[in-house]
């Protein structure tokens, strides 16, 4: 509870125990920061605080309507909680996110003693800001000088090597990283803080991460040297350095992956799949066959062992990720249109799409296609699943069914806050349905509509409605 004074001293005072505990924890940083999610709500006596004016311990009142909201009461939290540590530990140094909600720079102060790690989670990968003007980026740009005009102890807390794609395609960042990074200098923020995922070799000896990105990591090193250095004269010496006689192949493969990244604006973040790095900048971008030529050439010539398994590994890799997602058909559908209202739409004889051929839901187009996200195989035809779309001028109407005669009737029971379920054949559900209906790819922690939970009955269906706008 972040707008109460007793839980601000309960924290301090796990961390002053801490420190007693271990006193090597006196020389350094303490974090701390929001959970990885966007909630936000605190209700007390049937009361939601988040609903209400806050006035911050420096007399600043913020309302819940303020982008900064949030923050504002987030930090004057923290805020206390520093105050208290340092009574008894005055040294004492401490660090936080800018994150989901806590992005926007607050009304109070900031503790001449906290290091404060903006995280731009959202924004376009894609492009740097300079070429990027979508709403998120500019808001990015106006929050990180807001929050250069409040402390100089700032970081940009960077995405640019978290990578959920980062195994099966080649993230050619180092052009982004160069613009940003120069970016950041010219608006006063020169502290760093890139999130990379950890790379684990595997029984074969292959680093699937790192091989598929070991030339901008190295690229985005030289830049942490030099962000005006010469990109392609480094590219140039480090397929010298690393191929030897396949150097020009290597880089004629780069060049190709560079080309397919640059011929399409798609949004691009943290967390985006193979889906979109293979088939829109690789096939889409028409590289395909070119790219692997390359690869294979490279693996034709005499380079040594090191070498050889470092392109042989990126040849496989997406060999087989191109195979599969050539296999996948494009999918599109359009909302119709309804103008007999909400009450009818939502009706027990509309939504009855088995019996009533007539059912406005039966007059629009379906969406079908549901692929294992791994491995791009089909589901099994009882876990298929339908999605419809209706509109009228005031709603977005979206209908789903789930196709599993296997799941059980039996009552589901709850392990830890986990829902647990088990199959007619006594096997048990894994996972369980979680639909979210959001607003923009830009924001994601804010949606219309949400559900989730386990379908204990075949061919359950679930409506929505949310505002057109």
């Amino acid at each position: 509870n972040y707008y109460n004074h007793k839980a601000a001293q309960i924290v301090a005072d796990k961390i002053i125990f801490m420190m007693e505990s271990d006193q090597s924890l006196i020389e350094k940083e303490i974090y701390i920061g929001i959970p990885d999610d966007d909630y936000f709500n605190m209700e007390v006596n049937g009361k939601n605080l988040s609903s209400l004016p806050f006035t911050a311990d420096n007399g600043k009142t913020v309302y819940p309507d303020d982008e900064n909201y949030k923050s504002t009461v987030f930090f004057n939290f923290l805020n206390r909680i520093i105050v208290i540590v340092k009574e008894k530990y005055p040294s004492t140094r401490f660090c936080t996110l800018a994150y989901l909600y806590c992005t926007n720079c607050p009304e109070v102060d900031i503790n001449e003693d906290l290091a404060v790690a903006i995280c731009p989670i959202n924004k376009n990968c894609h492009n740097s800001y300079d070429e990027d003007s979508s709403p998120y980026s500019l808001f990015m740009q106006k929050t990180i000088g807001k929050w250069r005009e409040k402390t100089d102890k700032i970081f940009i807390y960077s995405y640019w090597q978290s990578m959920s794609g980062g195994k099966f395609y080649p993230r050619p960042m180092a052009k982004v990283v160069q613009k940003e990074m120069q970016y950041y200098l010219k608006v006063g923020v020169n502290k760093l803080l890139p999130e990379g995922v950890v790379d684990f070799v595997d029984k074969n000896g292959k680093y699937d991460r790192y091989d598929m990105n070991e030339p901008y990591i190295w690229l985005m090193n030289k830049l942490m040297w030099n962000p005006y250095a010469d990109l392609d004269e480094l590219m140039h010496k480090y397929c010298r350095i690393v191929f030897g006689k396949a150097a020009l192949y290597m880089y004629n493969f780069y060049s190709l992956i560079q080309k397919g990244w640059d011929s399409a604006d798609t949004f691009v973040f943290c967390a985006t799949g193979a889906d979109v790095y293979i088939k829109q900048f690789i096939i889409k971008a028409g590289i395909t066959d070119k790219i692997l030529d390359c690869l294979s050439k490279a693996l034709s010539e005499d380079i040594g062992e090191a070498p050889k398994r470092r392109i042989s590994n990126v040849y496989d890799i997406l060999k087989t990720q191109i195979d599969r997602y050539k296999r996948i058909k494009d999918e599109t559908m359009e909302a119709t249109f309804c103008g007999l209202g909400k009450d009818y739409i939502l009706s027990d004889s509309s939504m009855d799409i088995e019996n009533n051929k007539d059912s406005v839901w039966n007059r629009t187009g379906q969406l079908k296609e549901f692929k294992d996200y791994n491995t791009v195989a089909d589901y099994d035809e009882k876990a298929k699943l339908n999605i419809r779309i209706l509109y009228d001028k005031e709603y977005v109407y979206i209908g789903f069914q789930i196709f599993d005669d296997m799941l059980s009737d039996k009552e589901i029971y709850y392990n830890e806050g986990v829902p647990v379920a088990f199959r007619s054949d006594g096997t048990q559900i894994s996972s369980y349905t979680e639909t979210y209906i959001g607003a923009s790819i830009l924001n994601m922690s804010e949606y219309f509509g949400y559900i989730t939970g386990v379908f204990s009955k075949p061919k359950d269906q679930a409506f929505f409605i949310c505002k057109d706008n």
